[in-house]
C-alpha cells in the first residue's frame, strides 16, 4: 500500500494566531474602555442624586423658615444670635452651628423622607426692612387684592442642606414678607 502525502510545499506561519491575539487585545481594550465609562457614568449619577438630596434637605429647611416666620409676634429678638439676623447683622459669617442657626426639626441623618444626609438642615432669618402699608406696587397679600393699610414686614430666609457627602452643599435664600 502506498502512502500519499499532500503538502503544497509552505510550512504555516501563525498567521492565524496572530490575528486572533491582536483581535483578542482590541476587544480587550474596547472592554476596559467601556468599563471606564461605565464607572463614570456611575459615579456621575451618584453625585446628581446627593445633590438632589442636599436640594431637597435645603428647600425643606427653607419652608420651616418661612413657617417660623409666621409664629413671630415681634422682631425684637432678631440681635445675631439663635438665627435671627437685625437689619444690620452680618449674617455672611454664619458657620451654620447650633449658635448662629436654627436646625430644621425634623431629622434626616437617619433613613427617612430625604434618606441620610451627613448634617441637620439649617436656616437662617434676617429682617430685611419694613415695607409701608399701601405704598409702592408691592402686593403680597395675593394677586387681584387691594393693597392692604398694614406695613409689610420683609425677611430673608437662606437655608442650607447637604446630602450624604458634605461637599455635596446647597444654600437657597428666599425673601418672605409678613403684615404685623
Amino acid at each position: 500500500m502506498n502512502r500519499y502525502s499532500i503538502t503544497n510545499g509552505r510550512k504555516q506561519q501563525g498567521a492565524v494566531l496572530v490575528v486572533s491575539l491582536l483581535i483578542l487585545l482590541i476587544m480587550s481594550l474596547i472592554g476596559i474602555s467601556s468599563m471606564q465609562n461605565t464607572v463614570l457614568e456611575e459615579r456621575m449619577a451618584g453625585n446628581l442624586k446627593d445633590q438632589n438630596m442636599a436640594l431637597e434637605a435645603a428647600e425643606a429647611a427653607l419652608r420651616d423658615g418661612e413657617a417660623y416666620i409666621e409664629t413671630i409676634v415681634t422682631t425684637g429678638g432678631f440681635n445675631g444670635t439663635n438665627g435671627l439676623y437685625g437689619l444690620t447683622d452680618d449674617e455672611d459669617a454664619t458657620t451654620w452651628g447650633a449658635s448662629d442657626s436654627k436646625a430644621y426639626p425634623q431629622t434626616y441623618t437617619t433613613a427617612g423622607n430625604l434618606g441620610y444626609v451627613d448634617s441637620q438642615p439649617r436656616f437662617i432669618i434676617k429682617l430685611a426692612g419694613t415695607i409701608a402699608g399701601a405704598q409702592g406696587a408691592k402686593n403680597i397679600g395675593g394677586y387681584g387684592k387691594g393693597l392692604s393699610a398694614k406695613d409689610t414686614t420683609a425677611f430673608e430666609v437662606t437655608a442650607r442642606g447637604v446630602g450624604k457627602s458634605p461637599n455635596s452643599e446647597v444654600r437657597l435664600r428666599t425673601v418672605y414678607g409678613r403684615k404685623m
